[in-house]
């Protein structure tokens, strides 16, 4: 997956550089990957992917000097008693930077 992802991004006008700053590969169903861009708007892009028996967990996060917008397909808990949840009810568009 790491040589098509890093294609796609030297293929980008978006995308001024990128590093790898985690690949830890056990087999192609299980894995950790993160990647940070440096966008040509000045932004800060970064992806996660882990996988554990071909389940795929991901993470997307665009910030500048703060967390500007995040999406992800983590499991909720808004019932937990030791680590508090914000629950989002409606999408909430901040100005875009970049």
């Amino acid at each position: 997956m790491l040589p098509q992802l890093e294609a796609l991004l030297q293929a980008s006008p978006k995308v001024a550089s990128f590093q790898v700053v985690d690949s830890d590969a056990i087999d192609e169903d299980n894995f950790l990957l993160k990647i940070r861009c440096e966008l040509t708007s000045g932004c800060t892009f970064q992806v996660r992917l882990r996988a554990i028996a071909g389940h795929m967990r991901y993470s997307y996060q665009e910030f500048t000097d703060r967390p500007r917008r995040r999406w992800d397909n983590a499991p909720h808990f808004p019932l937990s008693q030791v680590f508090p949840t914000i629950i989002m009810t409606r999408k909430e568009t901040l100005p875009h930077p970049c």
